[in-house]
């Protein structure tokens, strides 16, 4: 079982932090995000499998080019500390 919604919070964390300091975003993955998410439920029925394995691995994609975009936008900002951790992205304002 893969847990997306971990993924799903640096997403929208990432845009509040974007949003906060009024940094324009190339892509937000706002509605990308809300698709992707309706098609990985139920990913134990056979059919939908493939579809929600394909959509797991996307937003997982989403989010590390979300995280590096932001972080290489605030490498200046001293009181945001951005730091990675095994590919696990800790943001904190």
């Amino acid at each position: 079982m893969i847990d997306t919604t971990v993924q799903e919070k640096n997403i929208e964390k990432c845009r509040d932090i974007a949003k906060q300091e009024s940094v324009i975003l190339r892509q937000s993955y706002k509605r990308t995000l809300k698709r992707l998410m309706i098609d990985q439920r139920f990913r134990e029925h056979p059919k939908r499998r493939k579809r929600a394995n394909a959509a797991a691995r996307r937003i997982k994609a989403e989010t590390i080019v979300l995280c590096r975009y932001v972080h290489g936008t605030f490498v200046h900002y001293p009181n945001i500390k951005i730091w990675s951790q095994e590919n696990q992205w800790v943001f904190q304002t």
